[in-house]
């Protein structure tokens, strides 16, 4: 709708103590921590860069720089900065994307800024801001209400009945990979 004009960047932040994860398990032995499980926090927090991907669009490069940082018992890189080149309207946008397996509390969160303001979607709190060009605060709402396990109870009934061909995936084949290569 272009609420805050033309888009200059974008920053995302997700960042949360892999021990704190999972307390009913040893964090040393789950898949996030283990590069032969898959594990390493680009691979597993992806989700970052499914939503980027669906709303900036692919990147024409990707840069990263991280690795095993923390004194965390892994095998994997627990820390990241991607910085990727997107194209909006003609023009180049960058989009940053910061992951860790450290923080605490976690965060969650996506800076979008514009030439005429900014939006910002705090992932955690359920929450999105808009301020103006002159950091006026001029919307916010808030998703309270929502229940993070019908997330995941939609998931699979979607993913069941795509399936059985009652309706289409949300996200095809394709787009998964894209996210997947950005990714890697």
């Amino acid at each position: 709708e272009k609420r805050v004009g033309r888009i200059l960047s974008v920053r995302s932040v997700v960042g949360e103590y892999l021990p704190g994860w999972h307390t009913y398990e040893d964090y040393r032995q789950s898949y996030a921590s283990r590069q032969e499980l898959g594990g390493g926090v680009i691979l597993s927090q992806i989700h970052e860069f499914d939503y980027l991907y669906w709303l900036f669009g692919l990147p024409r490069r990707v840069f990263g720089l991280g690795g095993h940082l923390s004194s965390l018992e892994v095998n994997v890189e627990d820390t990241a900065d991607i910085l990727m080149e997107c194209v909006m309207d003609g023009h180049p946008l960058p989009v940053s994307l910061h992951q860790d397996y450290v923080q605490n509390p976690p965060s969650r969160s996506c800076e979008i800024v514009g030439d005429a303001g900014k939006i910002l979607a705090d992932i955690r709190s359920l929450t999105v801001d808009v301020f103006d060009g002159k950091g006026n605060h001029v919307e916010a709402t808030s998703y309270e209400s929502f229940q993070r396990n019908q997330l995941f109870l939609d998931e699979l009934k979607g993913f069941l009945d795509s399936m059985q061909g009652i309706r289409t995936p949300l996200v095809n084949l394709r787009e998964g990979t894209q996210s997947l290569r950005m990714a890697l």
